[in-house]
C-alpha cells in the first residue's frame, strides 16, 4: 500500500513538473515576445509635425471646403501618409513684439488703441502676451498697457532685456513655442533694424524651424520692397544703393515669408489701418488647414504640400516648408 501511494505520488509530482515547465516556457515567449514589442515601439518616432497651410484663390480669397483627399504631402521629395487633418476654426496663441521706436512716436498711440481692439475680440480659447521694447529694455505682459505705463516702465526701470529687435523675436519666439494652442502666430510691429542682438538671423531661424508657427511682420514706414536673396545671394555681388534698412527689412521679410506668414505695411499710421491688419492675421491663421504627418529620421524635414483639383482653378499656398527638429 504505501509503495503504491508513493508511485501515486511520484506520477502525480512528474505531472506538476511538467505543468510547471510548459507553463514556464509559455511565460518566456510572452516575455520575449513582450520586449521585442516594446523594443519595435521604441523604434518609431512619437513627434509629429503639423504643417498649417493657407490655401487662396486668385482674386486672394480664402479657399474653404476642401477635404483630406484634396491634398498630398511630401517629406524631402518622398510622398508621406497625412495622419491628421484638420479644418476647424481653431484658436490660436498669439505672441506680439512692439518696437518702440522714438522715430515713431507718434504712431505709439495708434498702436495701442488696434492692439488693445484686436486683443479684446480674441477667442475664449485663445491666449496673447505682448513684448515692448526699446533701448532702454523691455516690458513682458499678458495686457495691453496704456503709452505712459510703458514709458514710466522703460525709464525709470532696470534695463532688463530683450531691448533690441531679433532678441525680443528669439525671446517671444521662444515664449510661444511652449504655449498649448495648435496654431501659433507671432505678430512683429517695427521698422526691421536690428541694433547689436545677441542672436543673429540664423539663430532666428533655426529656432523657428524647430515648431510650426507663423510670423507676420508689420513694418513701420516701410519704403521700397526687396527679396533678402537679391540683397545678400548670387554668384555675382551687385552694388545697390540702399542703406542697411533696406536689407534689415528684406530679412525680416524673408523670416516671415518662410515661416508661412507675411509682411505688409499700413497705408496710414491710423488706429483703423493697424486694427484690420492684425485681424485679417487672425482671421487668416484660424482658417489655415493643419496637416499632421510623421517624420521621417534625420533632423531637417523639407516639407512640399499640393492640393489636387482637377476641374479647379490655380490656387496658392502658404505654408511653413522647412522643420529641423530639436529634442527638448
Amino acid at each position: 500500500m504505501l509503495i503504491k501511494i508513493g508511485i501515486g505520488l511520484s506520477a502525480s509530482t512528474n505531472r506538476s513538473r511538467l505543468i510547471s515547465g510548459a507553463l514556464a516556457s509559455a511565460m518566456a515567449c510572452l516575455l520575449a515576445f513582450a520586449v521585442n514589442a516594446q523594443e519595435d515601439s521604441i523604434s518609431v518616432s512619437t513627434k509629429v509635425i503639423n504643417v498649417s497651410v493657407s490655401v487662396t484663390d486668385k482674386k486672394g480669397e480664402t479657399v474653404t471646403g476642401l477635404a483630406k483627399g484634396d491634398f498630398e504631402l511630401y517629406e524631402n521629395n518622398k510622398k508621406t501618409d497625412i495622419a491628421f487633418f484638420s479644418t476647424q476654426d481653431a484658436p490660436v496663441s498669439f505672441g506680439i513684439v512692439y518696437d518702440l521706436h522714438p522715430i515713431f512716436s507718434r504712431q505709439t498711440n495708434a498702436v495701442l488703441r488696434s492692439l488693445e481692439s484686436f486683443t479684446r475680440g480674441l477667442g475664449t480659447d485663445e491666449d496673447f502676451f505682448l513684448t515692448v521694447f526699446n533701448e532702454y529694455g523691455s516690458l513682458n505682459i499678458n495686457f495691453v498697457p496704456t503709452e505712459e505705463q510703458i514709458r514710466r516702465h522703460l525709464s525709470f526701470g532696470e534695463r532688463n532685456e530683450p531691448n533690441s529687435l531679433y532678441d525680443a523675436i528669439y525671446f517671444a519666439g521662444n515664449k510661444l513655442r511652449e504655449r498649448t494652442n495648435q496654431k501659433k502666430t507671432l505678430i512683429v510691429i517695427s521698422d526691421a533694424k536690428d541694433h547689436q542682438s545677441d542672436h543673429g538671423f540664423k539663430e532666428l531661424q533655426r529656432l523657428f524651424d524647430s515648431f510650426s508657427v507663423q510670423i507676420y511682420t508689420v513694418i513701420l514706414d516701410d519704403k521700397d520692397s526687396w527679396d533678402f536673396g537679391d540683397l545678400s545671394m548670387g554668384e555675382r555681388v551687385k552694388r545697390l544703393d540702399i542703406d542697411d534698412s533696406e536689407l534689415d527689412k528684406a530679412a525680416i521679410r524673408e523670416l516671415s515669408a518662410a515661416s508661412g506668414g507675411g509682411a505688409t505695411s499700413p497705408r496710414s499710421g491710423n488706429a483703423v489701418d493697424l486694427y484690420r491688419i492684425f485681424e485679417n492675421i487672425a482671421v487668416e491663421t484660424r482658417r489655415r488647414y493643419s496637416l499632421g504627418f510623421y517624420p521621417a529620421e534625420g533632423d531637417t524635414h523639407k516639407v512640399l504640400v499640393k492640393v489636387i483639383r482637377p476641374n479647379g482653378g490655380k490656387l496658392d499656398l502658404n505654408y511653413q516648408k522647412t522643420y529641423r527638429l530639436r529634442e527638448d
